[in-house]
């Protein structure tokens, strides 16, 4: 294979010196332990930081809605799994693990924080 760029068997996709790009993202096939252990810190970062997340999230809507209690608590529930959902595509939609890390455990720890504070009890 030369050098030049040569049009790969996918659309969008060609290869150079034996890497395929894809619109200017180096994409590399690496296996082992480094892409098992990716894989694994992406799923548990979906499944518990996620949930963490959005039931942050969930206390703080259900605080700050200006409904009745019971309509509050209905609310933030039903909101709680939109965000869930947000947060676990959010988790693999990113290309670096590092992102997807700091993307949810950054408002996490921010709605848990502010919930530790004085004025925010009711």
């Amino acid at each position: 294979m030369s050098a030049a760029k040569t049009e790969a068997a996918l659309p969008g996709c060609f290869l150079k010196s034996g890497i395929t790009y894809l619109q200017g993202v180096r994409m590399t096939s690496y296996s082992g332990l480094k892409y098992r252990l990716e894989t694994a810190s992406r799923i548990f970062l979906a499944i518990v930081g996620g949930y963490i997340l959005s039931a942050f999230a969930a206390i703080w809507i259900t605080r700050l809605v200006p409904f009745e209690a019971r309509y509050a608590s209905i609310t933030g529930n039903m909101l709680f799994f939109i965000i869930y959902t947000c947060a676990v595509i959010w988790t693999f939609a990113n290309i670096k693990t590092i992102k997807a890390w700091l993307g949810i455990c950054i408002p996490a720890a921010v709605l848990g924080g502010l919930l530790l504070l004085p004025w925010s009890g009711q």
